[in-house]
């Protein structure tokens, strides 16, 4: 099983985890069943620790599970995930974003 470590002793599964999204100083955490938690750390202190288990970073407030992206439209500017919520990607992210989907999946994930 994938944990990361987000406190102390507390650990939490990662692919149970649909969003990370940044506000702040603190990082709000969406999962699968709709729960959501927050947490007392920049997206920056997370980004490693997530980006290990297939997570990405697709702009300065938003770091996406790979495994829920349903699609995207064809330039990487919108990533739709399994949820139905549609996330912006940077555009310097773009580029990056579709390597690190076909680098992971093995089919596309486009609309």
């Amino acid at each position: 099983m994938n944990t990361v470590k987000i406190y102390h002793k507390k650990y939490i599964v990662a692919n149970e985890v649909v969003l990370l999204k940044a506000e702040a100083n603190y990082t709000e955490l969406h999962f699968e069943n709709g729960n959501k938690i927050i947490l007392a750390k920049t997206l920056k202190r997370l980004h490693e620790s997530f980006s290990e288990h297939g997570f990405f970073r697709i702009s300065k407030t938003n770091m996406v599970n790979l495994k829920f992206i349903a699609k995207t439209n064809e330039n990487y500017a919108i990533v739709k995930m399994k949820n139905d919520l549609e996330l912006h990607v940077s555009r310097r992210r773009r580029l990056d974003l579709k390597d690190f989907i076909f680098s992971n999946t093995k089919s596309k994930i486009l609309s």
